[in-house]
């Protein structure tokens, strides 16, 4: 055979010339189908559909991305586009790829939406989107440039973010919003819990417009239905299985297992104390009325008990008994109320203010 028939059938097998009819010009209008074209070299291709795929439904699209549409390597409904998008990968299946080198040699892969110049492509249902983002594990959704980790079920939103850990976890940007979501633990502000059993921790300052009710529904600004306990560098308030109403008071609130009404710093207050021998302080007078116990902790043959009027710590009288026992007595000593005895002795008292206007 001739060269001249050889080039002859390319012709023919490569160019087909099609002649469809017009019926509005009853005229037929020749154009042309290109087919049987492995490759093609050019600078520029112009056209207004482009049907690309190969026997897999495998669409690369890009200089070096994907396999050859000869080998598809147990691939099939991937979506690769971008240089090098990927490039070599094997046994994926219903994943998308875009991106500079995005999934490059993704491995036993399914489900993964990676975007951006070298996500990672391996994984079961993972979302990466971001330069260098993503990694190992699977139901991940990662976004921002190198937001990687090897746990599953994490959720990174932020540029540079890891998971940190084996747990499933959830970071907001740059980690100033943090879970553990295998724990049910949220921070805000804080990477890691306070209190292993703390379900929520705040680091910082909380504005809450409106009510809030813990265990309950608000009626006021804030409600609960539970154990209560205020603390600070100061004090504490420990409220439990009672009722506390504070107003406009001033000085330290104590209480314990009853109720306590305290007004303008004047309470109720008690304690213990070792006396040695002599004289020891429990106390200060205030103005009004004042009433002390006070017993031994071993033998309540030692006790003592008086109520007295203060008008000024210097003007002081007695109301009523003056009870002392044993080795006891209560006694003032200018503005300081004291527990004397002769002996070694721990004493619970307790002092109860009473003021007046």
């Amino acid at each position: 055979m001739s060269s001249t028939t050889n080039v002859q059938n390319f012709l023919v097998n490569v160019f087909r010339p099609v002649y469809t009819y017009d019926p509005t010009t009853t005229l037929f209008t020749p154009k042309l189908e290109l087919s049987n074209i492995d490759t093609y070299s050019g600078n520029t291709v112009s056209v207004f559909t482009a049907a690309v795929g190969d026997s897999n439904s495998n669409v690369y699209v890009g200089s070096n991305a994907g396999n050859p549409y000869t080998t598809t390597k147990l691939c099939s409904n991937v979506t690769a586009v971008g240089y090098g998008a990927g490039s070599n990968i094997s046994n994926v299946s219903n994943s998308t790829y875009v991106g500079f080198n995005a999934g490059n040699g993704a491995l036993t892969a399914s489900n993964v939406v990676a975007i951006g110049a070298s996500a990672n492509g391996n994984g079961i249902s993972n979302v990466y989107v971001g330069t260098g983002s993503g990694g190992g594990g699977n139901s991940n959704v990662f976004l921002g440039a190198g937001t990687t980790g090897t746990a599953s079920g994490s959720i990174l939103i932020g540029p540079g973010l890891s998971d940190g850990s084996t747990n499933a976890v959830f970071k907001l940007g740059q980690g100033y919003l943090t879970g553990d979501m295998s724990t049910k633990w949220l921070g805000l502000g804080r990477t890691t819990p306070y209190d292993v059993n703390n379900k929520l921790d705040v680091s910082g300052n909380v504005y809450v417009f409106g009510q809030q009710g813990i265990n309950m529904v608000p009626v006021r600004t804030l409600d609960v239905n539970g154990n209560f306990r205020a603390a600070d560098a100061n004090g504490t308030i420990d409220f439990n299985l009672g009722n506390l109403s504070v107003s406009n008071s001033s000085g330290t609130l104590n209480f314990s297992n009853g109720i306590t009404y305290s007004s303008n710093g004047f309470t109720s207050t008690r304690g213990t104390i070792t006396v040695s021998g002599g004289a020891s302080t429990i106390g200060q007078l205030k103005k009004g009325v004042v009433l002390i116990s006070a017993v031994d902790n071993v033998s309540s043959a030692n006790r003592a008990s008086r109520m007295l009027l203060a008008y000024t710590t210097s003007n002081v009288t007695d109301v009523g008994s003056n009870v002392a026992a044993g080795n006891t007595s209560i006694t003032v000593s200018t503005s300081n109320i004291q527990i004397t005895d002769s002996t070694n002795s721990t004493y619970i008292w307790s002092i109860t203010y009473f003021p007046l206007p």
